[in-house]
């Protein structure tokens, strides 16, 4: 044989090599990536993928490992471009569990633009440069051929069974895992980021589908619903046209709870504790550390969110102008008004206040940005300036004043200018301590508003609350240290270490009579208490969504918890847990087509609630005024 024939022959080798190394590559690459993953996510963030999905969550990595290698010029680049990939999803969500108790989302995903919007600047960079990364390697890298064409053909087949067949698509991919709706973390750790990322996926557009129940639907849940005894308004004579004043605030938690943070001093303003204290009651958020506008939502309008609406409200699903606090009041000659001192539209905030019945809404473009923390307006200015706007005693007209802080939001930034450390503490979260100095401030400046209202409208109808509970350090090392939680697997959770980290604290203030002793509320609950202290009773359809029996049920996307009117806590992780697990999955089954009837569908709960009959003059009072 010739010496160039040889040469040739082993050029030719060399060539079929290479080309069967390209086309094994994602079958050694990505099994390669996918343990260096679960050690880490495993070693540093204590989250472990050990169900019986992770073969199919590494199966579908491998496809997806094909399907840019059909894009490729080279092979080397599509490694980076999977570990980009990948690291965003498993290690994203391994820290994302770390500091909120439930992996990456679709929902996230949703919401990407305002997560941007709040991050620090190296965060932001940290989620930003590893999808701009990997969009310049793919470009970089991109060759189309005939393989290039089949795997798009392929990907959109894929997308089209997946909508025409949702559940028989399911089926093949998560065929015989378990899957709870009231636990996401134990979802995880049954499938790894990738196959989760599917379920949530398709569990969103489930919801978003069955969002439009017909009228039938809807007349079942309504007849579920009343077959339940709820409490009704009790409307106490002489209680018209007072005027409203509603405020949350973001973060708003007592660190006190957290008893070996070490302390110097209370973390709250000494009066304000005193005067909390005199009620000691407690709201349930549906959030962790983030989605504010979800209890907004809640605190408004009276319908629960989490396991019954997708994502964030406001942003996904509120289509339908909708019968709120906000738009009852005004119905009623009040003066609605809302103040948030962020941009307006985040959170979809400027069509949603709208939508919910706010007349007038005034963001930072509209406020003076005379006092800071950081980028954001102090609490002490905004407070004065939605006075000034709102003139509550002396428009001649009740009003409703609205307003949603960011002071507090995290990373707790303080002007230490105006506002010194005052607090100092043996924890060695950093977050602990600059948390306990920000809330410090936020409960002055929200008890010197109380006293400004009471001095001027001694009437006035006052309720405050926090939205969530604050960050505090990666992997809830704040929490973790004082021993609130004894893990950050949410499944081992307590019913009252569930509570804990749901409840914030709740003032209401009923006028001359001083705070309510309300207990533990969900948010959901507020609606129905505040109204008919200002003399309205809560419609009917509103009446309907309390829960039966008195009970106070907090739905999360994590777990449900019950709270019984003697006390009794019941953490429900699936409705086979218990007798009141089951009964309040009917509930939650009758109020999820409720709400999707009001938010986004056709409000046949408007017309066939109108037949329902409103408390008798007993229950109302003397003054109640009616639907």
């Amino acid at each position: 044989m010739k010496r160039s024939d040889q040469a040739a022959g082993a050029s030719r080798a060399v060539s079929k090599g290479r080309r069967i190394g390209f086309a094994l590559l994602p079958l050694i690459s990505t099994p390669l990536l996918y343990g260096l993953f679960w050690i880490i996510d495993t070693s540093r963030f204590g989250v472990r993928v050990n169900g019986p999905g992770w073969p199919m969550d590494l199966l579908l990595q491998i496809g997806f490992g094909y399907v840019l290698l059909a894009f490729a010029r080279r092979g080397w680049p599509v490694v980076l471009e999977q570990a980009l990939v990948m690291g965003l999803l498993y290690l994203g969500s391994a820290i994302k569990m770390s500091l909120m108790g439930w992996p990456i989302t679709v929902d996230d995903v949703g919401s990407a633009h305002e997560l941007l919007r709040v991050l620090a600047p190296g965060y932001r960079v940290l989620v930003i440069a590893p999808l701009a990364v990997f969009l310049i390697l793919f470009l970089w890298n991109l060759r189309l051929r005939r393989s290039s064409a089949v795997a798009a053909a392929g990907c959109a087949a894929a997308w089209l069974v997946a909508s025409v067949w949702p559940a028989a698509a399911l089926a093949v991919v998560d065929h015989g895992v378990p899957f709870s709706l009231w636990n996401q973390t134990a979802n995880y750790r049954n499938r790894g980021a990738g196959l989760y990322l599917i379920i949530s996926g398709a569990l969103h557009e489930r919801l978003n589908h069955a969002g439009v129940p017909n009228r039938d639907q809807v007349a079942q849940a309504v007849a579920v619903l009343r077959s339940w005894k709820h409490p009704e308004p009790v409307i106490e004579p002489g209680s018209t046209k007072r005027d409203l004043y509603v405020t949350v605030l973001e973060s708003f938690w007592d660190p006190s709870l957290l008893r070996r943070a070490g302390f110097d001093r209370d973390p709250w303003f000494g009066p304000f504790r005193q005067l909390w204290q005199r009620g000691s009651s407690w709201a349930m958020s549906p959030e962790f550390g983030g989605g504010t506008a979800n209890p907004e939502f809640e605190v408004l309008c009276g319908v629960p969110t989490r396991l019954e609406l997708p994502g964030i409200v406001f942003k996904t699903s509120l289509e339908n102008d909708m019968p709120c606090v906000p738009a009852l009041l005004a119905k009623r000659g009040w003066h609605t008004w809302a103040f948030h001192p962020n941009v307006p539209d985040f959170w979809n905030r400027t069509h949603a206040y709208r939508r919910v019945g706010f007349q007038r809404y005034l963001a930072k473009p509209d406020l003076k940005l005379d006092d800071l923390n950081g980028p954001d307006l102090t609490d002490a200015s905004l407070y004065r300036q939605a006075l000034e706007h709102s003139k509550p005693w002396t428009s001649g007209h009740p009003a409703m004043t609205y307003i949603m802080t960011l002071t507090d939001h995290w990373p707790y930034p303080l002007n230490t200018k105006k506002r010194p450390v005052l607090i100092h503490a043996a924890s060695k979260v950093k977050d602990v301590v600059t948390y306990a100095n920000s809330v410090y401030y936020c409960s002055r400046d929200l008890d010197q508003y109380v006293t400004t209202i009471l001095a001027h409208d001694p009437s006035a109808l006052i309720v405050a609350l926090g939205d969530h509970l604050p960050v505090l350090g990666t992997k809830l090392a704040g929490y973790l240290e004082s021993g609130f939680i004894p893990s950050v697997a949410t499944g081992r959770f307590s019913p009252d270490q569930a509570e804990g980290l749901s409840s914030t604290p709740l003032l209401v203030i009923d006028g001359t009579k001083g705070p309510l002793q309300l207990g533990h509320v969900a948010e959901y609950d507020l609606p129905r208490l505040i109204l008919p202290k200002l003399g309205i009773s809560p419609p009917a359809w509103m009446r309907l969504l309390a829960p039966p029996h008195g009970w106070h049920v907090r739905t999360t996307l994590s777990l449900v918890l019950i709270v019984k009117p003697d006390g009794e806590k019941i953490l429900c992780r699936s409705p086979k847990d218990a007798p009141e697990c089951r009964e309040i999955s009917s509930w939650i089954d009758s109020v999820k087509v409720i709400a999707h009837d009001l938010v986004m569908g056709h409000q046949y709960t408007l017309q066939l609630t109108k037949t329902i009959p409103a408390p008798s003059p007993k229950e109302r009072g003397q003054a109640g005024a009616g639907e």
